[in-house]
């Protein structure tokens, strides 16, 4: 395992840095040109536009996602009837490839033929398609990839069921809820660590 991580991971990835600090056609012999190609990004307009893109889509991606499952299993523990089906269904984005759910995605939700964006413009509501405009692709995109995070419900519900959660506790409010439940996550983190980093 190990060797297979230097050879798939860690190689490339110095090769990478080194070639950072070279102009390469990909064909000849890289030519060692210092900082000029870090001087060029600093002027590329484009560069920090997907440099920008791609910091929102992390913040995305790491908010949302924990957010949504976590609202989930609060709310799936104050109704337990039927959350084994909820559970199933959070988790199968998961499973199923992400190019066949960003089709779904396309067909039943963007699409403006048999999409619900469509639907709502037929019936008279002012939406607008994101993948329409530049301005909110991104954010279209984002949404359908967070979904498939969704299965982090079912890990919270199953941290924070049994003996991290009384009775009692299940019949207070859903900030209360959501409190226990960050507890439940820190207290399983902790006692899955080795005992020299408690």
């Amino acid at each position: 395992t190990l060797a297979i991580n230097v050879a798939v991971i860690l190689v490339p990835a110095l090769l990478t840095i080194v070639l950072a600090f070279c102009r390469w056609d990909g064909m000849t012999a890289p030519d060692f040109v210092g900082l000029g190609n870090f001087r060029d990004l600093a002027g590329d307009r484009v560069f920090w536009r997907a440099l920008g893109n791609n910091l929102i889509w992390t913040a995305i991606f790491l908010v949302v996602p924990i957010l949504m499952g976590l609202l989930a299993a609060s709310m799936l523990l104050v109704a337990r009837r039927g959350s084994a089906f909820f559970q199933v269904v959070y988790f199968l984005p998961v499973i199923i490839a992400t190019v066949i759910t960003a089709r779904i995605w396309q067909g039943m939700i963007y699409s403006p033929a048999t999409g619900v964006f469509g639907l709502l413009q037929r019936y008279g509501f002012e939406v607008t398609n994101p993948l329409s405009q530049t301005s909110t692709a991104l954010y279209g995109v984002a949404a359908q990839h967070s979904a498939q995070a969704l299965a982090l419900c079912t890990v919270s519900d199953q941290l924070v069921s049994g003996e991290h959660l009384s009775a009692e506790d299940r019949q207070g409010s859903l900030g209360e809820m959501v409190h226990v439940a960050l507890d439940a996550l820190g207290a399983s983190g902790a006692s899955g660590a080795p005992e020299g980093d408690r």
